[in-house]
């Protein structure tokens, strides 16, 4: 496998603040600064943003001149934002603090500055170990807003963005208040920008952490109308408006229908899921033993008697397939697809494939009879393999190490949640584990008296779904550890579950379900 892809919180930083890999510069800025820039300054920017499309190598080389030849021309730094833009998305974390040094040291008071201190504190945030570490990424972000006031800088997205991000770090580390204001602050006092539509989003999130339904609702409701109409009015649905983001208005309307399927439902003595589905019945599965599902609609499912791994893609609601060998479980990663095999982690719509091997000193094997695996902070692999009592940590592929090591413990599935912790079910002793940002502790999440678990999941309101094929039922359990549902083994419109192996959730809540014995999955909605 290559390495490990952008994670999706500092992708989405980096498309807000401008660059991700391909994408160019604001167009407004570009000519405005063209305006008062060098004519051949202007002309290598303008071939750097053209090669950013096929040849980063060579815009990265096009940037480095600019920046050489022109140290004092108003695209210097623009250069050098660029340009750490496009070695992040690289996962070149030396060359993009190197380049960060930089822009910092050389132009401390220009707009770019900005922008570069919120990539400096993203990259805290992304190595961050422990709560402290995230505090003082929280920290480094709240910086900006000082440095760069309103009085200077009236309009600066960089210093809005700032707001959001250690608004959202201050939701992790359970400071709701202190990042409610910020979100405010945002929203009411900075020019409106995309960055506007994320302020909202996460305000949102914010407030159902309060249990503030109804504001929550309005902000959240108010974040999915904001959609862009063309010329006569129609409305363009996949297109950002100026003051959102088409994902950040989609990932509204799944935290709307999430909070209303889990606070206000059951508040009018509704039930939280109330329709039953098959799901994928073009597929005609053989024997359907995994799904995953992703908040932007994607849908991963496995067939083992068949070899087989299918792909929903909500965009054009088509089905892709492809021929894996011993498939096991799917997982996404970000917007990657992966499937666990028996003897490693594939991605199999990229063809490419990652073992390991066995975390014993002196020896070459590798790592068979995986059950089930999960990406963690950096690129980390957390991994269950059969045999094994503790959970594999891989930091690198070749060189792993044990966690949570007890003669008793069977760990079968793993889910992670925003912050990139990782959780795992560990079936021999009924419970649920939360791995720390350390890597090594690890908290009770929920417990239950199963009878053999199977897998686990989680949605965005942190509630826990636990598959049970003992029972042949689906578990859901609260942030404070309570059951809220059982769902099985009938779950209506004449579908019951005779042989379940897997439980994904999707960004609404959705409850997927593949079961060996029927030839579809299992909706309940």
């Amino acid at each position: 496998m290559s390495s490990p892809r952008i994670s999706p919180v500092l992708l989405a930083t980096l498309l807000l603040v401008g660059l991700s890999s391909g994408v160019v510069a604001p167009a407004s800025y570009a000519q405005s600064a063209r305006a008062t820039a060098d004519p051949a300054a202007a002309r290598l920017y303008e071939a750097a943003q053209q090669r950013l499309r096929t040849d980063a190598q060579a815009a990265a080389e096009e940037l480095n001149l600019l920046v050489r030849q022109f140290p004092g021309d108003v695209l210097a730094p623009k250069a050098l934002s660029d340009l750490a833009r496009l070695r992040i998305a690289q996962r070149d974390e030396a060359a993009a603090e190197a380049v960060l040094d930089q822009l910092l040291a050389d132009y401390p008071r220009s707009t770019e500055a900005a922008s570069g201190f919120v990539m400096q504190a993203e990259l805290a945030a992304e190595r961050a170990q422990s709560l402290e570490d995230l505090g003082e990424a929280r920290t480094a972000y709240q910086r900006v807003v000082l440095l760069f006031g309103q009085d200077t800088y009236p309009r600066l997205e960089g210093r809005s963005l700032a707001r959001v991000r250690s608004a959202e770090l201050g939701l992790l580390l359970g400071d709701v208040e202190g990042a409610v204001a910020e979100l405010v602050q945002a929203i009411e006092d900075e020019p409106p920008s995309r960055v506007t539509g994320r302020a909202r989003l996460v305000l949102g999130r914010a407030f159902l952490l309060q249990g503030r339904w109804t504001p929550a609702m309005e902000v959240l409701q108010t974040l999915a109308d904001d959609v862009p109409r063309d010329a006569d009015g129609a409305i363009l649905r996949g297109t950002d408006s100026p003051t959102a983001s088409a994902a950040d208005r989609a990932e509204a309307g799944n935290l709307l229908t999430l909070a209303h399927r889990h606070e206000l439902r059951p508040l009018a003595g509704q039930r939280r899921w109330v329709s039953t589905d098959r799901l994928g019945t073009e597929l005609n599965l053989e024997e359907p033993i995994g799904v995953a599902a992703d908040g932007s609609g994607q849908i991963l499912v496995v067939d083992k008697d068949a070899e087989r791994v299918s792909l929903f893609r909500p965009e054009n609601r088509t089905w892709e397939g492809r021929s894996l060998k011993d498939p096991v479980r799917p997982v996404f990663a970000g917007d990657a697809a992966l499937v666990v095999s028996e003897e490693g982690v594939s991605l199999p719509f990229d063809g490419q494939r990652t073992t390991f091997l066995e975390p014993v000193a002196g020896k070459e094997k590798t790592l068979d009879r995986l059950l089930g695996a999960v990406r963690g902070r950096q690129g980390v692999f957390f991994v269950a393999a059969k045999g094994w009592d503790g959970l594999l940590v891989y930091p690198t592929p070749r060189r792993g190490s044990s966690i949570l090591a007890t003669n008793r413990a069977e760990y079968v599935d793993l889910d992670r949640d925003e912050l990139g912790r990782v959780l795992t079910l560990d079936a021999r002793n009924n419970r649920i584990l939360r791995v720390g940002l350390d890597g090594r502790s690890a908290e009770v999440v929920a417990s239950g008296d199963w009878k053999k678990p199977v897998a686990v999941a989680r949605d965005a309101l942190d509630h826990v779904y636990v598959l049970d094929q003992g029972n042949r039922q689906v578990f859901v359990y609260d942030r404070d550890l309570r059951r809220i549902a059982s769902l099985g083994p009938s779950l209506g419109a004449g579908i019951e579950l005779r042989s379940p192996q897997d439980v994904a959730v999707d960004g609404s809540g959705r409850i997927l379900i593949a079961d060996a014995k029927h030839p579809y999955l299992i909706a309940l909605d």
